[in-house]
């Protein structure tokens, strides 16, 4: 009688699916040492058997100021009920992994508030906490690579292999996440048509959401910068009506994005499938929820490639070492081992995270190691959906919602031409078309600072949540439902002539009163080359800004690009504050702990 497999659950809790993809590569290793690793999200697993559970990997991201992510929220509710005993989980053994973002106040605040709540239930942790930092030289994998090692290590050591038995070879397959079955003598229930754009929320009744989003039709497709400029950034305005969606400034459009059909057929070109075949997909777990809500009952390659897998979404470590199992020659499964391995960290930089090298180009680039189909749709992701700042008013704009975009478009190192799916696809699209969405509520709770004195400081598209609050803001005391307040904003862009985003709005909201105060940074325009940041305008008016702050009730807003800007502008408001008697680390560390100083930011 064969020794059993040693059971592992490993929980996971994304946003983007980042966390997801680091517990599948944890599964697949966990297999290899004979364990019968259960995959799922937070949110999916029986409450009532954590008891029971002897061993859980936990992989946790970050979101928002500090919150924990949409498919963990119910399971993090659980593990705060007070009727929970304290050592209602003593027969757990856990290892928690988080991801987050170092630019944040609460860096991976998600993991840490995980590890604490688990422990005060009697868990007891197996390695010490490993916390992944997006603002790495590389990444996640900068702090998941040495913590996964050390969690396998004792692993090996609390549950080891049978006698007789050693690791599974590197080229041997794990089970298949799907079952894929071709259908042939029917039609696909998708074929022609985005599987999304027929579930059309306002005819089922249903609130638009991820798998029933809201058509909504473009109004206004509009270039707020010249014709060609390098930094193309676009004004969308979309027709909601109908559709019961509400929301308040701060929060977030989602949109479901679709590949181009250059693409798509670069896809076919280099994988070999027949992109006409149609097939069922369905989960090999039948635990977990039903692929057929996601993929339907039945579907066309070409409908899978274009409206699901994230064909230009960069390939991770974990898909090289599944692309070397298939591999039919060993110069090429040398390769992807390689960009797999610890040792290949450079290789890897090289090859995919500095060029932004895409999932199809992998295909064209390893021919001998194209994987099978059902296990590439395991390994190419589901596309996410993007998520813009609404940049419109609920009270001024009735049934429209506005977003505010720039294009993703650049040249690597080596020439190579990269753009961004969601905001290339938005871009071709004219009034009238029609784009799945739904509302979910954003990071930025502005609706709280509506009569408060607030500093806002917002370069580039950064501005969009800061345009529809202020324009809420003027509507608002106009019509007596808020108090008038100081509001200083701080823009920066690279050109006055430029991208000087919704210019004479601002102008006017400064004219009018509802700002306080305008500073605009412009780091590309001086004479002598030097460059200008949101910063170094705080500096120039350091004493109205301290005058702000310090009234009671004040918030601190900020939304742009993470790395060091957000830094930067926290000392430029530390020194303001400084200078005005009071001591700056304390006051924002005060406005931190009442919830009053927001960040939304990107890399």
């Amino acid at each position: 009688m064969e020794f059993p497999r040693w059971p592992l659950t490993i929980l996971y809790g994304t946003q983007t699916g980042n966390a997801q993809e680091l517990a599948e590569r944890v599964a697949r290793e966990a297999h290899r040492r004979w364990f019968e690793p259960e995959v799922m999200p937070m949110d999916d697993v029986e409450k009532k058997t954590l008891p029971r559970r002897s061993m859980v990997v936990f992989i946790a991201a970050t979101t928002g100021q500090g919150e924990v992510p949409d498919s963990m929220k119910s399971f993090w509710r659980f593990l705060l009920r007070k009727s929970l005993a304290a050592g209602v989980l003593s027969n757990m053994k856990c290892a928690v992994f988080g991801l987050g973002d170092s630019s944040y106040v609460k860096f991976n605040s998600a993991a840490k508030m995980l590890a604490k709540r688990l422990k005060t239930l009697g868990a007891s942790s197996v390695v010490e906490m490993g916390l992944g930092d997006e603002m790495h030289p590389r990444g996640i994998d900068g702090a998941f690579l040495p913590w996964v090692k050390g969690l396998f290590e004792r692993l090996d050591t609390l549950f080891p292999m049978p006698e007789g038995k050693e690791i599974d070879p590197i080229d041997q397959l794990p089970p298949p996440k799907y079952q894929v079955e071709e259908v042939t003598g029917v039609e696909a229930t998708g074929v022609g048509a985005n599987p999304f754009l027929t579930r059309l929320s306002a005819t089922e009744g249903i609130a638009p959401s991820p798998l029933h989003p809201f058509r909504a039709t473009i109004v206004a497709n509009q270039l707020l910068t010249p014709e060609g400029h390098e930094r193309e950034v676009r004004h969308f305005s979309f027709n909601t009506a109908n559709s019961g969606m509400q929301y308040a400034p701060g929060d977030i459009l989602c949109i479901m994005p679709v590949n181009l059909d250059e693409t798509v057929d670069n896809f076919f070109l280099h994988s070999g499938l027949n992109p006409k075949m149609i097939v069922k997909i369905r989960n090999s777990n039948a635990k977990l929820s039903s692929a057929a809500e996601m993929f339907g009952d039945s579907i066309s390659l070409r409908d899978l490639a274009k409206y699901f897998l994230d064909l230009n979404g960069m390939p991770r470590r974990g898909y090289f070492e599944m692309m070397a199992k298939f591999s039919k020659t060993e110069m090429e499964r040398d390769r992807c081992l390689l960009f797999a391995s610890p040792e290949g960290e450079e290789d890897y930089e090289a090859y995919a995270r500095r060029e932004r090298r895409a999932y199809w180009e992998t295909l064209q680039d390893l021919p001998a190691s194209v994987p099978s189909l059902q296990y590439l749709i395991e390994m190419i992701p589901v596309m996410k959906p993007r998520e813009y700042s609404i940049s419109s008013a609920p009270s001024v704009h009735g049934d429209e919602i506005h977003i505010t975009v720039a294009s993703v478009q650049y040249v690597t190192r080596t020439k190579r031409e990269r753009y961004g799916t969601a905001t290339t696809w938005l871009s071709s699209l004219s009034p009238g078309d029609s784009v799945p969405v739904w509302v979910k509520k954003g990071s930025l709770n502005l609706a709280k600072a509506m009569s408060s004195p607030i500093v806002i400081v917002s370069p580039g598209t950064g501005l969009a949540p800061f345009r529809s609050f202020l324009l809420e803001r003027r509507e608002k005391i106009a019509r007596g439902e808020a108090e008038k307040a100081p509001a200083m904003l701080f823009f920066g862009c690279r050109w006055e002539k430029v991208d000087y985003l919704y210019r004479d709005e601002l102008e006017g909201l400064l004219e009018d009163g509802t700002l306080s105060g305008l500073s605009v940074a412009f780091s590309r325009d001086n004479p002598d080359g030097k460059k200008e940041y949101v910063q170094d305008k705080i500096k120039e008016v350091k004493s109205d800004v301290a005058q702000t702050l310090l009234q009671d009730g004040s918030f601190f807003a900020l939304a742009g690009s993470s790395g060091r800007m957000p830094r930067d502008v926290r000392a430029a408001v530390e020194e303001a504050v400084d200078e005005s008697g009071r001591e700056g680390k304390a006051f924002i560390a005060d406005l931190i702990r009442h919830n009053r100083y927001l960040l939304e930011t990107w890399s």
